[in-house]
């Protein structure tokens, strides 16, 4: 918690214009510290921030002579006053008034964007999005002069974000939910029907390639379709997202086991041999290449010479210390005495290497 209130204070403290930068790096190492199912970090009540204010001066604008794709003063007081809308989506459920002023600005920003050429399209590089400049943007208000708003909607950015806040708002006001007040049927029908010219407006504004564009609108209709899912999970109390372990499924039967022969050689190899040539096979048998099976007094042959003790070998390097040498020594004499097998894999190889090899020193085991 006091990590918490360290930086709430620090985030109030900072601006959110001059320092966004390190705004968001605060915001960052808070998801990254807590879980998503901490409720203090989440806006359960679905509250809107009524400080998010944009501020633009109003201008009588009789007499003015409206610009390219009906730019003047009625127009720029029209398209700002949709900010207010955006901060606050309650306001169209509630007011009539206000829901018609949300269509009229709309459809008038829509086709002042039909009638204006964009000059400079928002183009979407590594997930960022990046200006004529190449400099990537940041996500601060822009300014509401009466002059500039001719040069910003030329703008492919402005235009993306203005759009992008159009879907935004639309997902609110058509998302079910316990909202005071709800859209009519003919309301419901003005609303999809700009959301559909929205998604055609944002399609031509993104990108000069026609690739990129569907790409980044199914992202931000992905986005706005998960932000539904987030709804409804704060609405059912906003459970743990940790999920226990499943338990092993246990089968009624156990699964049947087929039986191989003992010495049988695997399938793949009967097949080889029965696909194979018959020459193939005998210059197989009769190549150098093959080697035998080797008897148990050749083999062992190497121990009895290493036991002798003329030969001043050190027991640490002697072949019974090899488990490779000692398993194929103990397979060959399995196959000839199976008592000798026995003392062999009790006291080890050396103990019985004088039954096979002639001359070869006796080993006594020890007594415990």
């Amino acid at each position: 918690m006091l990590m918490l209130r360290a930086a709430n204070d620090l985030l109030r403290r900072l601006s959110k214009a001059n320092d966004t930068v390190l705004c968001g790096r605060v915001v960052m190492l808070l998801a990254t510290l807590y879980p998503l199912s901490e409720r203090s970090a989440l806006n359960v009540k679905g509250n809107f921030n009524p400080a998010n204010v944009t501020e633009f001066e109003e201008i009588d604008g009789d007499g003015e002579a409206a610009g390219e794709g009906g730019v003047d003063a009625a127009f720029h007081a029209r398209f700002w006053k949709l900010q207010a809308l955006f901060a606050a989506p309650m306001l169209p459920l509630t007011k009539p008034t206000r829901f018609v002023e949300l269509t009229m600005g709309v459809n008038a920003a829509l086709e002042a964007f039909d009638a204006v050429h964009v000059a400079t399209p928002a183009v979407i590089v590594g997930g960022e999005q990046q200006g004529e400049g190449g400099g990537t943007r940041i996500g601060a208000k822009y300014l509401t002069s009466r002059r500039l708003l001719s040069l910003q909607v030329r703008d492919g950015a402005f235009r993306q974000h203005f759009l992008c806040q159009c879907l935004i708002l639309f997902r609110f006001l058509l998302s079910p939910g316990d909202k005071k007040g709800a859209l009519k049927l003919k309301q419901v029908q003005a609303i999809e029907a700009l959301q559909a010219r929205v998604l055609g407006a944002l399609k031509e504004t993104t990108s000069k390639s026609k690739e990129e564009s569907k790409r980044f609108v199914a992202a931000v209709q992905e986005s706005l379709s998960r932000e539904v899912g987030w709804a409804a999970w704060k609405a059912a109390g906003c459970k743990s997202l940790e999920r226990a372990p499943e338990a092993p499924k246990e089968s009624a039967k156990p699964p049947m086991k087929r039986r191989r022969l003992r010495g049988a050689a695997p399938l793949f190899e009967v097949s080889s041999l029965w696909t194979a040539p018959q020459r193939d096979h005998e210059a197989f048998v009769a190549s150098d290449a093959r080697k035998p099976v080797p008897l148990v007094a050749e083999h062992l042959q190497p121990l009895a010479e290493q036991l002798d003790p003329d030969a001043g070998i050190d027991e640490e390097y002697m072949l019974k210390n090899d488990k490779m040498w000692c398993w194929k020594a103990l397979r060959l004499i399995g196959r000839t005495n199976w008592s000798a097998f026995q003392k062999a894999t009790k006291h080890g190889v050396d103990h019985v290497c004088h039954r096979f090899v002639e001359g070869a020193p006796k080993v006594e085991a020890k007594v415990e």
